[in-house]
């Protein structure tokens, strides 16, 4: 495996190729949907043939984020999409490929990544933590294509993804990972002609009604522990049925529980597809969420983090990350 260094050595492989299959992680969030339809849109007004593989089709809220662009599923890709070189990003680790991890975990290219718990799986991996999103580095890459003359210029077509993307990662620059170069770049792709507004009103001032009352049921089930310093909301399968919402509904559920005053650390946990119990986690000023659920093979960011738990029961799955969450506070 090889760590690339610099943006220079990125620019100089995905130049050198011809024809991409570009991959992100399962349950793909607007950094996610947002580098991988750039970079696809960058790499297509180079003159390369490129292709979208998704774990799943993405959510309602962002497809806006693709645009015109085609993507392809495992229910649909077919054998015609095998690519000569693989790039997969904004994906910390094989495990977060989903669906795609048992064709593609040990096939893939080239891994561009912003997560401090990376785990190289790809030939080639370039890792930049301190950027505030995948999408900020394939600024980097776009700019840099750009400087070389290899388009003309970062148009709209690439701005527009680019700024979904970090907007998404940084909660519309709420979050700390929002640095001076996080806004110095957008203020740059503000500069091509972008509708900034709109996309703050698709990503964060627009939901369907089922959204909104899954926001309610998780203030009702919030649960407050750790000496008011942790909250926690768990959604049972049998409540998804009883109130005809999926968890979809739920993706977002977690910063109901970070939200409450004097909470540090806010916890979402209900049952995955595999039928393990998915836990994501988000703290507001110390703590590290990256670090207790690297505990349970799972990572992310410092603020931001999630892991699988397999147990009997979620109340079970529930107990077992109260006490993680508990124990780290008093470090």
């Amino acid at each position: 495996m090889i760590q690339f260094n610099s943006i220079n050595e990125v620019c100089d492989k995905l130049i050198s190729q011809e024809s991409f299959l570009l991959l992100t992680h399962k349950n793909a969030d607007g950094d996610a949907i947002g580098s991988t339809t750039a970079l696809a849109r960058l790499l297509i007004k180079s003159g390369k043939k490129v292709k979208i593989l998704l774990s799943e089709a993405p959510t309602k809220r962002l497809r806006f984020i693709l645009g015109e662009l085609d993507f392809y599923t495992p229910e649909n890709m077919g054998e015609s999409l095998i690519s000569p070189y693989i790039v997969c990003l904004d994906c910390a680790s094989s495990s977060r490929l989903g669906k795609l991890e048992e064709k593609f975990g040990q096939r893939v290219d080239l891994s561009i990544d912003h997560h401090i718990s990376n785990t190289p799986f790809a030939k080639c991996t370039y890792t930049k933590a301190d950027a505030s999103a995948a999408s900020e580095i394939v600024y980097t890459i776009a700019n840099e294509f750009a400087a070389r003359k290899v388009i003309d210029k970062i148009d709209p077509d690439i701005s527009f993804p680019l700024y979904a993307g970090i907007a998404s990662d940084t909660g519309n620059f709420k979050y700390s990972n929002t640095s001076a170069d996080t806004l110095r770049i957008c203020a740059e792709l503000i500069e091509t002609g972008i509708d900034t507004a709109l996309i703050s009103r698709l990503l964060f001032d627009t939901f369907p009604i089922n959204k909104l009352r899954a926001e309610a049921i998780g203030v009702q089930r919030l649960e407050i522990f750790a000496n008011s310093k942790a909250a926690i909301i768990s959604v049972p399968t049998e409540l998804l049925e009883k109130e005809g919402l999926t968890y979809e509904d739920f993706d977002d559920v977690v910063n109901v529980a970070r939200k409450v005053e004097g909470v540090e650390i806010g916890a979402y946990v209900h049952v995955s597809d595999t039928g393990d119990f998915k836990i994501s986690l988000r703290s507001n000023d110390y703590a590290d969420v990256a670090a207790i659920c690297e505990k349970h093979a799972g990572g992310g960011h410092i603020r931001a983090a999630g892991c699988s738990l397999s147990s009997g029961s979620i109340e079970e799955a529930v107990k077992i990350i109260k006490k993680d969450i508990e124990e780290a506070l008093k470090k």
